[in-house]
């Protein structure tokens, strides 16, 4: 055998964070562990670090208020591959947490939660134990679907529903007091537990939209005429969501 043959590189997960104390009990754990994590202080680094090795998983701190998780995921993704995103933050910022689960995160947790569990996360991602994103001809397509803007959403006060024409051409209705009862924001569903907390029986019969406003361009926060307003629902999970016979159906 030639002994000058490049040997592939190992997997190591990628931890964006500034966070000096943080960053080192992560890499310390992970070495305990037998793995390698390397820590990038911002998104284009981690980038970088993502297309220089395979890449297990990436983790993200959401301390780090100067980036945009929408776009710091998307990047991070484009970079690695499909491999698990795990974020963490404050459990008292909901809005940020709120914003990495409509980001498509695989895990977020408040960061007692991930403290405590760090060994067990990183174990179970980097044997790939998690299902993490699709790969292949399947999660391509999937992707081509869910990943993009729809190309028309109108609401029908009247009617009290929301009509989304998808880019593939389906037509999806979507009743407002279903939609609402859908939110997953951390006020609707306890974020340790994943346990809804909002009684559906609650939502009023007549509840309507009285506004929509985009995040980033993969998702869409909608504003209730019971007052709510902090759920947010990416592309995917609204086409996930469809009600539609054939939809349910799949």
């Amino acid at each position: 055998m030639n002994s000058d043959t490049a040997q592939p590189k190992a997997r190591r997960g990628v931890l964006l964070t500034t966070d000096l104390l943080f960053s080192t009990k992560v890499t310390g754990t992970a070495s305990a562990l037998g793995q390698e994590v390397a820590v990038a202080g911002d998104v284009p680094k981690a980038v970088e670090l993502c297309r220089a090795r395979p890449c297990a998983y990436v983790i993200i701190d959401l301390g780090m208020a100067e980036i945009e998780i929408g776009k710091a995921v998307t990047q991070v993704r484009e970079a690695a591959g499909a491999v698990p995103t795990i974020a963490y933050g404050s459990h008292v910022d909901k809005a940020r947490l709120d914003e990495a689960r409509a980001a498509g995160c695989d895990e977020v947790l408040p960061r007692s939660k991930f403290s405590a569990e760090l060994p067990a996360l990183l174990g179970r991602y980097f044997d790939g134990n998690c299902q993490g994103r699709e790969t292949g001809t399947n999660a391509t397509e999937r992707t081509r679907i869910v990943d993009v803007p729809p190309k028309q959403i109108r609401g029908f006060k009247e009617e009290k529903y929301l009509q989304i024409a998808w880019e593939e051409g389906h037509v999806g209705i979507y009743p407002y007091r279903y939609l609402r009862g859908e939110c997953h924001c951390a006020s609707c569903v306890d974020e340790w537990t994943g346990v809804r907390r909002l009684d559906l029986a609650s939502i009023p019969e007549n509840i309507i939209l009285t506004d929509m406003q985009l995040v980033g361009n993969y998702a869409i926060k909608f504003v209730w005429s019971d007052g709510h307003s902090t759920g947010i629902y990416t592309w995917k999970r609204l086409r996930d969501l469809c009600p539609c016979t054939r939809c349910k159906g799949q």
